[in-house]
């Protein structure tokens, strides 16, 4: 079972406010090897989960789309992934080739098979699935993905959770493949059969519960602000550059907030991506208007 220390860590009260990270693909670009660009990849995932941070937008700072922002965001997805669900959701490719070689993230929602909180996540799998099993249900059969893609027409509402059965949700059945969380309404101490589906975010909401982070591509980024998944917007965003004030400023101050994005350049800054994003230059930004404007702070770290 869970630590008590480990569940009073976690347990800390409702959190309704989100905390967003955009920071480009091209971070990778001077990692000269693919191990060297999975260890980047993993300390920023790692500084994700540390910090708590509910998503990071992956944008493009480049004249074009680069591989490294594909590849950015793969490993960022793999990695926040619980690892009894990775090969549900990832075929094995050779950008994952060495995410073995980076320590896990031990997020809370990364339980081990006989640890329990109130909250699981987990895959729609079919009924009848077995964790090590034999047959058609089987792990080994459902992990070729190939396979996959016709069973994802296909609904359910069973999920592997990581236990060696499936439990059942109640409400509407989803599409096989599909990630999602599972209330057991209290917190077990042994795997039950029965769950109830419920939002991704329900743990940081009602418990204060740290629940992963999310992964969102953006183009250029303008876009990053604008296809923002809040309704109400990010009401604080703050730039990182080395033309921005210092953190020590005694003036420096961020403002009361439900949704902060905080966003950070590649090697060239910040100043960069704006001279690459027409919605910007269109704008004046970076000319007649200084990229620091876009920001209710503009600081350097």
């Amino acid at each position: 079972m869970v630590g008590v220390g480990r569940v009073r860590k976690r347990d800390r009260g409702d959190r309704p406010w989100t905390v967003s990270v955009a920071l480009p693909g091209s971070i990778l670009s001077n990692a000269q090897s693919e191990v060297l660009r999975t260890y980047v990849a993993g300390s920023v995932a790692r500084t994700l989960a540390i910090f708590e941070v509910d998503e990071v937008v992956v944008f493009d700072d480049s004249a074009e789309d680069k591989p490294s922002d594909d590849t950015l965001e793969l490993l960022l997805k793999y990695l926040e992934t619980p690892q009894y669900l990775r090969r549900h959701l990832f075929p094995m490719e050779a950008r994952l080739r060495n995410v073995g070689l980076l320590n896990p993230l031990d997020a809370p929602h990364h339980l081990r098979e006989r640890e329990y909180l109130r909250w699981r996540e987990g895959v729609v799998v079919e009924h009848g699935f077995k964790r090590g099993g034999q047959g058609s249900s089987s792990w080994n059969s459902f992990r070729g993905h190939e396979e996959n893609r016709l069973r994802n027409t296909i609904e359910s509402n069973f999920a592997d959770v990581g236990w060696r059965e499936p439990v059942h949700f109640g409400g509407k059945k989803e599409r096989i493949g599909t990630r999602v969380t599972i209330d057991f309404g209290s917190c077990p101490n042994r795997p039950i059969k029965d769950g109830m589906l419920t939002g991704r975010d329900e743990p940081r909401r009602s418990a204060g519960l740290y629940w992963g982070y999310r992964v969102r591509r953006a183009g250029k980024l303008s876009t990053v602000f604008e296809n923002c998944p809040f309704k109400s917007g990010y009401d604080f965003v703050v730039g990182t550059s080395e033309r921005g004030r210092s953190v020590e400023d005694a003036n420096l101050s961020v403002g009361p907030f439900r949704h902060l994005l905080v966003v950070f350049g590649g090697v060239k800054g910040i100043e960069h991506a704006a001279s690459v994003d027409e919605v910007l230059v269109e704008r004046g930004i970076g000319e007649d208007v200084s990229t620091g404007e876009i920001f209710d702070e503009y600081v350097n770290t």
